[in-house]
């Protein structure tokens, strides 16, 4: 169905901004993305999550974060559709200047195929990336986005396996039983669990940067859209562009 709304796209200008729109979903598509809600157990532990990184911007304010999903693990650095996306992870920060202000930044990413020993296998010119990419990210955990080591930058964190590593889930048992708790671990779901915490993680943000080319991006935007979400941009190596009302489909073409 996504690939049946067509590809056209229409640009407008919002107070003084430029912003994209695309055809709306199939019907069955809007019921599906206006309801979609997580478990009682994911929810509670993506709120934990964001409660508790939001205490460190201790300033008696509401925390306002954004969230980010800049999708720079190893595996797309190579694939077709990464020629719609900025590969440089110190450039996309900078993209993020230009964007209202915000307390927090939430960066979705699978921190083993950013950071991890799997770039010795990447061609030359995407491990220099690679290897750049898992510099900055580690800078950024450590100083803030835009710190250093004498000016604190905007708190940022990440979720994903960490939090599914404490969610339990009950454990199918024979009728009449009574369910056994078992963490996604035990269940062999970590990857699973730590990608559905970073998507409703994403669904509490205040504004969302995502990138075409990526299906998780892509049915991020529709599902803030129809939740009524705004402030959602769409990233590429030309910087950041909103979008008003659904993304465009998903497609590598």
């Amino acid at each position: 169905m996504q690939r049946q709304r067509g590809k056209a796209k229409v640009a407008s200008t919002v107070d003084n901004r430029t912003v994209s729109s695309y055809p709306e979903h199939h019907p069955v598509e809007k019921a599906i993305n206006t309801i979609l809600r997580p478990s009682e157990a994911i929810h509670n532990a993506v709120k934990t999550a964001i409660q508790s990184s939001a205490g460190s911007v201790d300033d008696g304010k509401p925390t306002k974060f954004l969230a980010l999903h800049p999708r720079i693990e190893h595996d797309m650095l190579q694939h077709r559709c990464s020629r719609f996306m900025e590969k440089n992870l110190t450039r996309i920060f900078e993209h993020l200047r230009g964007l209202p202000l915000f307390d927090l930044l939430f960066i979705a990413v699978n921190a083993e195929l950013v950071t991890g020993e799997r770039s010795a296998a990447l061609p030359l010119n995407v491990r220099e990336i690679a290897l750049e990419n898992a510099v900055v990210l580690n800078h950024t955990r450590t100083y803030g986005l835009f710190g250093n080591d004498s000016h604190a930058g905007i708190p940022a964190f990440e979720s994903g396996s960490r939090t599914a590593e404490n969610i339990l889930f009950p454990e199918e048992e024979k009728p009449g039983a009574i369910p056994r708790l078992v963490s996604a671990e035990s269940l062999g779901l970590t990857s699973l669990v730590a990608s559905i915490v970073n998507f409703f993680t994403i669904t509490e943000a205040e504004g969302f940067v995502g990138v075409k080319g990526s299906s998780f991006s892509t049915d991020l935007f529709s599902v803030r859209h129809y939740m009524g979400k705004g402030g959602n941009y769409l990233l590429s190596p030309d910087g950041v562009n909103e979008l008003v009302g659904p993304p465009p489909p998903h497609s590598c073409n």
